[in-house]
């Protein structure tokens, strides 16, 4: 069987300086088309697969109340819109017609070769794949699309499409607790490089994934790879199906991005390499610097007391959300 992929992304608002680089990761994946969903023209060239269709706010809450015969009184802002995700494949119906498999994704990341990870086995085994919402993955059918509304969330799609509040249903409280309860086929790999938050001077792995104690990351000819340096001293490289960079906001230090072939991604920002060329334990080091596990730990506790305090401020109703999804998370 040969399958089609749309992988779609909503924007709204300007967009961010990293936006080429997402592009252009995109352009190297021919086999995909993605469909970037957003309130105004793109500021670049797209490339022939993505495919731009200019949709307001408005124009996205007309379409919920006319497809998910909801009110979609909670999309009140942009961000909101990752909630809906699960339900792109109902929304895009139409724009969606031939495709076997569609997607949602962020656009702070950078991809490698999406075919080389998403394989034919995957896309005939399972009905999704991933269970993050930078990146997820559904069979397009009827049955599969309207799993949205099924029971074992810890907030059920009613109530999320309806409060403005945020319930991450994109993810592990919900359609991955439908999945899961449901006994729906779906597949949980990690194959990306997921930067975690908690360390502000070095780009390290969350929790789920094994970090190097010496690791930088780059993009090379539509592949993404981390080059890190074993206790031999040896470089070794491990090839990702994407990177991403979540809330660190990369400077980009590189003028033209449609005219390099390769590039670090780190706390230095986006910079130039030269493709193919050698990579030392200082070029390891000077892109992302290794934290001692006293610096590690003072970052940690930085981080944390800044969630504390952001918690303390947020209205009950979302300290409620917050608690419940917890607790599901620990006792499921």
């Amino acid at each position: 069987m040969t399958h089609k992929i749309a992988i779609i992304t909503c924007w709204m608002g300007e967009y961010p300086a990293y936006f080429p680089f997402w592009v252009k990761s995109c352009e190297k994946n021919p086999h995909v088309d993605w469909f970037l969903i957003a309130d105004r023209q793109p500021n670049i060239e797209l490339p022939a697969n993505i495919i731009f269709y200019e949709v307001s706010l408005r124009d996205f809450q007309e379409r919920v109340k006319k497809e998910l015969l909801s009110e979609g009184k909670g999309l009140t802002t942009p961000y909101k819109l990752c909630d809906f995700r699960p339900a792109y494949g109902i929304l895009f119906r139409k724009e969606l017609e031939g495709y076997t498999h569609w997607g949602h994704c962020d656009i702070d990341l950078v991809f490698g070769d999406f075919r080389a990870f998403i394989n034919d086995d995957l896309l005939n085994k399972y009905d999704k794949i991933y269970t993050k919402g930078h990146l997820g993955i559904y069979k397009n059918n009827d049955e599969v699309n309207k799993r949205c509304f099924h029971r074992g969330g810890v907030y059920p799609f009613s109530v999320v499409t309806e409060n403005p509040n945020f319930y991450a249903f994109d993810e592990l409280t919900g359609m991955e607790r439908i999945y899961k309860r449901g006994g729906y086929p779906y597949y949980k790999g990690t194959p990306y490089i997921d930067v975690s938050v908690r360390y502000e001077s070095s780009f390290l792995l969350n929790d789920m994934q094994k970090n190097q104690k010496k690791q930088a990351y780059y993009w090379e000819d539509g592949k993404i790879y981390r080059a890190y340096s074993n206790d031999e001293g040896k470089i070794l490289t491990d090839e990702w199906l994407y990177l991403h960079f979540q809330k660190k906001n990369p400077t980009v230090r590189i003028e033209d991005v449609r005219k390099v072939e390769s590039f670090w991604i780190g706390p230095n920002g986006f910079i130039e390499r030269e493709k193919g060329s050698e990579i030392s334990e200082a070029d390891i080091l000077r892109m992302n610097p290794s934290l001692d596990s006293r610096q590690a730990s003072k970052e940690k506790r930085a981080y944390f007391k800044k969630k504390i305090k952001q918690f303390v401020k947020k209205s009950w109703k979302d300290k409620r959300i917050h608690i419940k999804q917890r607790l599901s998370r620990l006792f499921s």
